[in-house]
């Protein structure tokens, strides 16, 4: 028990502090994605493609009201608390500009929910927007597990909402049977997760305590505006397509084209894990180019690993969609085949964009990340009129896999400059 104590819940060594958050990663993702994934095939079934469909456009609509909530300031706190010393004053300041990014996201949310005419749309329109509010100020305090590296106490906290979403989105679909009922699930499994966040968090609290230093606002707004920016190119490459196969093919088709993309995030979330893992131990090593180069040379085939074994695993999984989702979910089989081509190759991509903000390097990527993603939008606007779902996903894999080659090649281009 104490040896297990040693290595699961103490932070003794780099190579043990990865393994063991990525172990408590890994743990929590594997129970927080299975539950996700069957409150997914719940809902996808009780709501079916069009329901289904349509609560998945919403949530893409609020989401871009959340684009900027961040600003980039959870990944500077995991990096400044690595790598400043006056971290503890400077966060007053990144705390004070988060909160008043939130509320204002949530108000322009609230307000702009009045498009709505359906007063069911409008209803869920509403509910969604508080939870990820809620989710905003939960991830902005995770943050701080991340930084000190105790990804056990995250576990905890996505653990708990995981299952009581599951809970209540059973509870909610069986008796209601509408999406409004669904979102009500998000938003009360995110509320509970939320409290026992701050418990957990009790050491921290004080980090939100907002003051004013115009020095650290300057800092936070220049430093945070090109991770601000990824978020949003993030929303390009992966929500818009849902957005503009709505407006063209209707929301049934994103109803099956959703299904496909639920599942690819899910199992993207596995090499994930090892990178959130990774992520401070490339920031603790940037003066270091041997240290780095051990850690490309490790990480880069495990990665590689990982994520052609969850290529092969899709491949024979989709054939078998209909047993869980239902017959009416036959149109998402191919669609999901062809975009676990992803899954070779945006692992990688994420990995070399935490290499490039752990050096500072982030305005760099941030262009070429620009370009992908509005080569993505124009393809999009170009293929699905004639191609419908596979237009999205044909756009999808053109794009990233463009992101991947320029990122790989900046990336080692400035590998080579380090130490020099």
């Amino acid at each position: 028990m104490e040896i297990i104590k040693e290595v699961l819940l103490k932070n003794k060594s780099p190579k043990q502090v990865v393994l063991k958050n990525t172990f408590w990663l890994s743990l929590g993702q594997f129970f927080i994605r299975l539950f996700k994934f069957l409150l997914v095939v719940f809902s996808a079934r009780i709501l079916g493609p069009e329901g289904w469909g349509s609560f998945q456009y919403i949530l893409s609509i609020v989401a871009m009201f959340f684009l900027i909530s961040d600003w980039g300031i959870s990944n500077l706190l995991i990096r400044d608390y690595q790598q400043k010393g006056d971290f503890k004053e400077r966060i007053h300041t990144g705390s004070l500009i988060r909160e008043i990014l939130v509320f204002l996201s949530l108000i322009i949310a609230l307000m702009a929910s009045l498009i709505f005419e359906n007063q069911n749309f409008r209803k869920t329109f509403i509910i969604l927007a508080f939870f990820l509010f809620l989710s905003n100020l939960r991830d902005y305090i995770t943050s701080f597990f991340q930084a000190i590296q105790k990804m056990e106490k995250q576990f905890v906290v996505n653990f708990i909402e995981s299952l009581l979403t599951l809970i209540f989105g059973i509870i909610f679909l069986l008796t209601l049977k509408n999406m409004a009922s669904l979102s009500l699930a998000y938003f009360l499994g995110m509320f509970f997760s939320l409290i026992f966040c701050l418990l957990l968090a009790k050491n921290f609290l004080i980090y939100l305590k907002p003051k004013i230093n115009y020095e650290f606002i300057k800092y936070y707004l220049i430093n945070g505006l090109p991770l601000a920016l990824f978020g949003m190119l993030g929303f390009i490459f992966f929500t818009t397509d849902q957005i503009i196969l709505g407006k063209l093919k209707g929301v049934e088709t994103v109803g099956y084209y959703s299904i496909a993309t639920r599942i690819i995030l899910i199992l993207t979330t596995f090499p994930s894990l090892f990178l959130a893992s990774l992520f401070p131990q490339l920031a603790l090593s940037v003066s270091n180019k041997e240290r780095l180069k051990n850690i490309f040379k490790k990480s880069i085939p495990f990665i590689l690993l990982i994520s052609f074994s969850i290529f092969v695993f899709v491949l024979i999984f989709a054939d078998f969609l209909p047993l869980l989702f239902g017959q009416k979910y036959i149109p998402s089989i191919q669609p999901l085949k062809l975009l676990s081509l992803i899954l070779l190759f945006l692992p990688l991509t994420n990995l070399f964009d935490n290499f490039l903000f752990s050096i500072n390097r982030q305005w760099q990527d941030f262009f070429i990340t620009l370009f992908c993603a509005l080569l993505n939008v124009v393809l999009n606007f170009i293929l699905i009129p004639q191609y419908s779902i596979f237009g999205a996903i044909y756009a999808t894999l053109i794009s990233q896999f463009v992101n991947l080659i320029l990122t790989s090649l900046l990336s080692y281009k400035y590998f080579l400059r380090l130490n020099k």
